[in-house]
């Protein structure tokens, strides 16, 4: 054989081995869009926990009269079941655990995409939430729902390139958060409980705990000095972004501060001036501010597992006071708590 058909056998093979390397590689490039994909939708077929929530939101399935919204606290203090009991009108609570105003409102924006808009809307408020979220808090449960161009364009306003990977690189948002993840994602697809996640009834979460000693700590950490909580125009600005939003679809909106064990009063520096915004929030966007932070349920500690969140017992009772001020609300207009 001649140098020539030596060189051009070569030749064919190196191009060959070449094609063969970029078909493979191809292929497990599709794979992978196919893997999360397919990860993806099972996410988005899970009915229990946060994804439950989303889920059922994204699908245009709650189109609830009463609408609870907020972060922690909204979660945990309002049981919609009573709500629903009490005004005879299906209500549903979207809370978003450890989530400010500027995280909260594309969940609304994304809520009223896809489902009618409520009737009665109630906006959570507590001491700490007038400053923006510089990060997402639970980042995975944000994953399925990149699609949704409100909450996409939020998340990339935090980290731009963190949440282009999560979106647009197969597999990398499953990599990145852990295997628990994709074990959620499985149970989806296989139609199988997630048994790790907590019970979301109507969107409220019961919390059968105890006092948790976290307020000690808390003590412990600011002694007699107490703190001053931050309130920012721009997380104020996203409030009333939001009230307007629910108003523009007819409804009635209410911003109301929970009750929270009165012992925390004395260390919250600022509370006057966080109420004051609250309130000049609501009533200048045509809403009203219903504050139970002083209410008797606010004395008994019993009632509460921590100095800011409500235990099952403690939500029963409130969301009952609660739900006949948005009977008042419904009729005649703000009530007085």
């Amino acid at each position: 054989m001649s140098s020539s058909d030596q060189a051009l056998r070569a030749d064919r093979s190196t191009r060959l081995a070449k094609t063969q390397a970029f078909a493979f590689c191809l292929i497990g490039i599709v794979l992978m869009f196919v893997i999360n994909g397919a990860l993806i939708s099972g996410l988005r077929r899970l009915h229990n926990g946060d994804f439950g929530v989303w889920n059922a939101l994204v699908a245009g399935d709650i189109n609830a009269d009463v609408l609870v919204i907020g972060a922690s606290r909204a979660l945990v203090d309002v049981d919609c079941e009573v709500v629903t009991k009490r005004l005879a009108q299906s209500c549903f609570d979207i809370g978003l655990d450890g989530s400010a105003y500027n995280l909260q409102q594309p969940l609304l924006e994304t809520y009223l995409a896809h489902n009618r808009p409520p009737r009665i809307a109630i906006v959570s408020a507590d001491i700490a939430s007038l400053s923006n979220a510089r990060e997402a808090y639970h980042p995975q449960q944000y994953l399925p729902y990149l699609d949704q161009p409100q909450v996409y364009e939020r998340l990339k306003s935090l980290d731009p390139t963190l949440w282009w990977k999560q979106r647009y690189l197969p597999l990398y948002g499953f990599a990145h958060h852990g295997l628990s993840l994709t074990i959620s994602a499985v149970q989806g697809l296989i139609k199988s409980p997630d048994s790790a996640a907590p019970t979301r009834v109507r969107g409220h979460l019961a919390v059968d705990l105890s006092w948790d000693g976290s307020f000690d700590n808390f003590m412990r950490e600011v002694g007699d000095r107490g703190k001053i909580f931050p309130v920012e125009p721009a997380a104020i600005a996203h409030v009333a972004a939001m009230i307007r939003e629910l108003r523009a679809g007819g409804a009635q909106v209410a911003i109301f501060y929970s009750p929270e064990w009165r012992e925390m009063h004395r260390f919250e520096l600022n509370r006057s001036e966080v109420l004051s915004s609250y309130r000049t929030v609501a009533t200048s966007n045509g809403a009203v501010f219903l504050d139970y932070s002083d209410s008797p349920l606010s004395f008994d500690r019993s009632y509460f597992y921590n100095s800011q969140h409500m235990n099952r017992r403690g939500a029963i009772l409130f969301s009952q006071v609660l739900s006949s001020d948005l009977a008042v609300l419904a009729t005649r207009g703000a009530p007085t708590p």
